[in-house]
């Protein structure tokens, strides 16, 4: 099918949802004054019509705007929660053909506001937020929102809105170089082990671009993305490099900086843009810094860069995964025994969630701030002057806020347009006040997405939502995320940390074409975890990680339907691409229907 023919398909798809939906008007009936709310009608929406301003600053009363059915109220009222409960008066506002509308005015507040509608008709009273009208006072659901100090005090960038992301896990996605391969190598598409080593480079991903990208917009082929998110480069002796020995220099079996160089330079020829993996919670047990207080103890200057419990430090292999040390479990020296790093724990000092060879930084600490922020070279802006184009910040929410006050100011002032997304599973909206993040890695949209499309949650547990719950989870994001930050939103379906998605959908080919679909046509920007374009699964039989972690498939496909799947991706990209309508963040719910499963 080509694009053109694609493109109508789905505009006919919504021409007859139209239809539809006009066969079912919402029209005000027979309203009146008669001690009885007719519900049919009942509106209100988060966006600039119905609310002003709609990124209220800290000083501001935001008047909201009701429709119901025309004149069927007595009163109507506001109730808002700011920590503790108020309620005022609307008044009515107007009256078109068939609809009355109230206003009122939530007074300004420094906290985050909840707010829902008591409608009165005489004696009938009946509630209305989010998810609807109701006999009785919902107890979830309230519309949202906080102040940002207003919309003119944040700013996203805008090549983030316009954005479809891939994110590429380096030594996974091709071996270009063979001489710059670790020792113990395994061939390409082994196993994957949470220690083993393909041989993936910079030099593969360069002979790659055109693949993604080849920056000519009339060829048909390549698959379109306009960004790249690469997980960590730097110097480490783990594949994941998340142990970081060395944040001033390429991991020399990736390449070295003049690759990252030439691989920046690439990529912006072709319009593709590049974010690094930013590690700033913790470096790796082998890292200078740490490698100083394990050899001097206290007499390092780096000794309060880390929390140390006891020192000399001693390690232990945790065998038996209940982490603690055994009777039959040995100390010894870091360097002296080869182990898998999965097992290695110690009592000695913080590490993250337990992994020692993950220690933990004290980033309140002035001379770890200034090594990232402050100093000149600081590697927070040496990376962004060096050409990148924004980090993605590791395990964000466990680093203290004024670590990210301080490393936005930094960056935006290096680089207005850098790109800021912090890694947080849960509901970021803190993190989003204008001052830290730009936007967050939307694990919360991919949760709603696999529940609603696959039916299973990570356990592989029936997790089935309706209709209505899958609205109901979009517009928690929605309402609870600055209009900046939701439109700038990493929106994935799989990572480095997630079941594949194909595997959570049962390998069921319809179920994943509808979650792509959704995804790129959705608010927010789009992410393709590496190999998700040609339906590629987990390893078989392996846990989650390293399962995800395959090496990337270039032939011998392991999904018959790879040309389908990939086909249906670069469409997709190229209608996203196209129409404004599908990258706005004005967006709003027409038609659910729980029974027909319709979602429009």
């Amino acid at each position: 099918m080509e694009i053109k023919t694609f493109a109508k398909f789905i505009v006919s798809v919504f021409f007859l949802i139209g239809i539809i939906l006009r066969s079912f008007p919402v029209q005000a009936a027979q309203a009146a004054i008669d001690h009885n709310i007719w519900w049919n009608g009942v509106f209100h929406y988060q966006d600039g019509m119905h609310m002003n301003p709609l990124f209220p600053d800290k000083d501001d009363r935001v008047t909201v705007l009701l429709r119901v059915n025309r004149d069927d109220l007595t009163a109507a009222k506001i109730r808002y929660w700011s920590g503790t409960e108020h309620f005022v008066d609307m008044v009515w506002d107007h009256n078109d053909d068939e609809y009355s509308y109230w206003k009122g005015a939530i007074p300004a507040s420094t906290a985050q506001v909840y707010y829902k509608f008591m409608l009165i008709d005489g004696t009938d009273t009946a509630w209305y937020n989010s998810k609807g009208m109701s006999d009785e006072e919902p107890s979830a659901g309230d519309f949202t929102y906080f102040s940002i100090g207003g919309t003119s005090a944040f700013k996203t960038p805008e090549w983030v809105k316009n954005a479809v992301f891939y994110q590429i896990f380096p030594e996974r996605f091709y071996n270009r170089n063979l001489a710059n391969e670790p020792p113990g190598t395994v061939p390409w598409g082994s196993e994957p082990t949470t220690k083993n080593f393909m041989g993936g480079d910079l030099q593969g991903i360069i002979d790659k671009l055109d693949y993604l990208n080849d920056g000519n917009p009339e060829t048909p082929d390549d698959l379109g993305i306009t960004a790249i998110y690469l997980n960590p480069i730097f110097e480490s002796r783990t594949n994941h490099k998340y142990s970081t020995e060395d944040y001033e220099n390429v991991d020399d079996n990736f390449g070295d900086n003049n690759l990252l160089s030439i691989l920046i330079t690439e990529a912006h020829n072709r319009g593709i843009k590049i974010i690094l993996d930013g590690v700033f919670n913790h470096t790796g047990v082998a890292h200078p810094f740490f490698d100083d207080v394990v050899k001097r103890g206290g007499s390092s200057p780096y000794y309060n860069y880390y929390d140390i419990y006891h020192w000399p430090i001693r390690w232990y292999d945790d065998l038996n995964g209940n982490n603690r040390k055994d009777p039959d479990e040995f100390y010894f020296d870091y360097w002296s025994k080869t182990t898998n790093d999965e097992y290695l724990r110690t009592g000695d000092y913080d590490a993250w969630w337990g992994f020692a060879h993950l220690p933990n930084l004290i980033t309140t600490n002035a001379k770890v701030r200034d090594y990232f922020i402050n100093e000149a070279g600081a590697i927070s802006v040496r990376w962004i002057n060096f050409g990148v184009d924004g980090w993605r910040l590791d395990v964000a929410n466990e680093i203290e806020d004024e670590f990210w006050r301080a490393f936005r100011t930094k960056v935006k002032e290096a680089k207005p347009e850098a790109y800021i997304v912090g890694e947080y599973w849960g509901n970021a909206a803190k993190w989003l006040d204008g001052t830290m993040w730009d936007s967050t890695m939307n694990y919360l949209f991919r949760a709603a997405v696999q529940n609603f499309f696959a039916g299973l949650d990570d356990d592989g547990k029936d997790s089935q939502t309706t209709v209505n719950e899958f609205d109901s989870a979009l517009y928690a994001i929605a309402s609870d995320y600055p209009e900046p930050s939701y439109s700038t939103a990493l929106n994935l379906l799989g990572s480095h940390d997630t079941w594949r998605f194909i595997d959570r959908c049962g390998g069921d080919w319809t179920k994943l074409r509808a979650a792509v679909i959704f995804q790129m046509t959705y608010t927010g920007a789009p992410m393709i975890y590496y190999g998700a374009e040609n339906g590629m699964s987990q390893w078989p039989g392996a846990k989650k990680d390293p399962g995800d972690r395959a090496a990337m498939e270039w032939e011998n496909y392991s999904n018959p339907k790879h040309e389908e799947i990939n086909e249906l991706y670069r469409k997709l990209i190229r209608i996203r691409l196209s129409h404004n309508a599908l990258r706005s963040p004005h967006i709003r719910t027409i038609y659910r229907h729980d029974a027909d499963k319709v979602y429009g």
